[in-house]
């Protein structure tokens, strides 16, 4: 009981100092030019002239912190395997299509040195559970496959991994991998919606297992901005849905800024 109170107490320390949905939307104005010095004096980062090491650098941090606190560091490691997505969609692309940059995110699960043998290679890993998702990866594989369905492949292989893993070990872990799920299909549901595209693209980039039904946000595409939370108040009783309404009350810029997929 001690060690839970103890990662409590550390992660309770830490909320003032999160990069919150209000201290984001305060970065809108700050100029081009300042918006790196202004993340650096705030804390963030020890890099003030490129972004992306900046985030890198933050989320090898919290991740370091995490494993530091963890009881239970399996379910450490379950958790950041979503973020190895970034690092795998990268290596298949580039050995399928030819396409990107090796800048590696270095806060996953797996190394650099084993994804590369495991994806490139074609050569096992010493992890097992990596030669499991590179295994289902290739035998989904079809030829002609887009770059973009390329990634919803691997991501939904990802979180049903990442989600049968989770239902094992731990209740909360395996709430948040779902919630998580339903956030991307509703961010998903209104960008598609802000660019106009048909229902049709909608239905090929919505993830399955999370908790929300997905044929809620069907419906909501079909209908204007202010009409789609009559669609989520006929389903009240799941606090995903209450979510949901609360968002839509806020909509505009605050939910493109402060819930990226």
């Amino acid at each position: 009981m001690s060690d839970y109170l103890f990662a409590n107490g550390s992660v309770k320390s830490r909320e003032t100092k999160i990069l919150d949905c209000n201290k984001i939307i305060r970065l809108e104005n700050v100029k081009k030019d300042e918006f790196m010095k202004v993340l650096y004096d705030s804390g963030f980062g020890t890099d003030q002239t490129n972004l992306e090491s900046l985030i890198n650098s933050e989320e090898v941090k919290t991740k370091n912190f995490l494993k530091d606190i963890a009881v239970d560091r399996d379910l450490i490691d379950i958790f950041f395997v979503a973020i190895d997505a970034k690092n795998i969609k990268m290596l298949y692309k580039y050995k399928i299509f030819g396409q990107g940059n090796f800048v590696f995110t270095s806060n996953g699960s797996y190394d650099e040195d084993e994804l590369k043998t495991a994806i490139l290679d074609n050569k096992d890993s010493q992890n097992k559970h990596l030669n499991f998702l590179v295994s289902s990866i290739n035998n989904q594989l079809i030829e002609g496959i887009t770059p973009r369905k390329l990634s919803m492949l691997i991501d939904q292989i990802i979180f049903d991994y990442v989600i049968k893993e989770a239902s094992k070990k731990s209740r909360s872990l395996l709430c948040y991998l779902k919630n998580k799920i339903d956030f991307i299909n509703f961010l998903t549901m209104i960008r598609i919606k802000r660019l106009n595209w048909d229902i049709s693209e909608l239905e090929e980039m919505l993830f399955l297992g999370g908790n929300a039904d997905l044929n809620v946000f069907k419906d909501a595409f079909n209908l204007k901005f202010e009409n789609m939370v009559n669609i989520f108040k006929t389903r009240e009783d799941k606090e995903i849905y209450r979510i949901f309404i609360k968002l839509l009350g806020r909509y505009h810029i605050q939910i493109s800024f402060c819930f990226p997929i």
